[in-house]
């Protein structure tokens, strides 16, 4: 496996940023907990998604202090997130594109660009994180939750497709091994 820096393979960054990115969802998925109420049935992704400022109004205000407090842990926390889910998804891209080179250049190159990608979708979700602060801290600007909507479709669209692109990747590296061992 190819070394980066300082003798670190491929391998090993994707084992250590995906123990970290479990680790952070995790620590995430708890402090979302006290974050659903009847108006945020999903927690900060419904604050992320609300759209419209009275949604989002709605939603902070449907939180106590407490619970506002676990929101912004929740951003704060997320900007490590974010650094290290790209991290993984880009390596876990990276390394199932590299064994498509002269086999299936399409899926070579679409793994090169999801690749990319995964940092552009992290980019984004800062920039949702921004918008989303400024609203907990009681902005009453429109504009907060289209920036926060829109990026954040656009986080989760870019994931998604690099979830699948994985998915359907290791498969078919699977599904030709079987095939060669027969």
């Amino acid at each position: 496996m190819n070394k980066i820096y300082w003798n670190i393979t491929y391998k090993q960054i994707l084992v250590f940023s995906g123990l970290l990115t479990v680790f952070l969802f995790l620590t995430l998925s708890y402090f979302d907990i006290p974050l659903k109420t009847d108006i945020a049935p999903d927690g900060i992704i419904s604050f992320e998604l609300a759209k419209e400022i009275d949604i989002s109004i709605a939603i902070v205000s449907s939180w106590d202090l407490n619970t506002k407090v676990n929101a912004g842990l929740s951003l704060g926390i997320d900007f490590l997130f974010l650094v290290v889910y790209a991290i993984f998804f880009a390596t876990a891209c990276y390394m199932v594109a590299q064994k498509f080179i002269n086999k299936y250049n399409w899926m070579y190159k679409f793994g090169m660009l999801l690749t990319k990608l995964q940092f552009v979708a992290a980019l984004f979700d800062a920039i949702e994180n921004v918008a989303l602060i400024q609203l907990l801290h009681g902005s009453n600007s429109s504009l907060f939750p289209l920036i926060a909507y829109y990026f954040a479709s656009i986080k989760f669209a870019i994931i998604v497709v690099g979830i699948i692109y994985l998915i359907i990747g290791i498969f078919t590296l699977l599904f030709q091994k079987g095939i060669k061992s027969e």
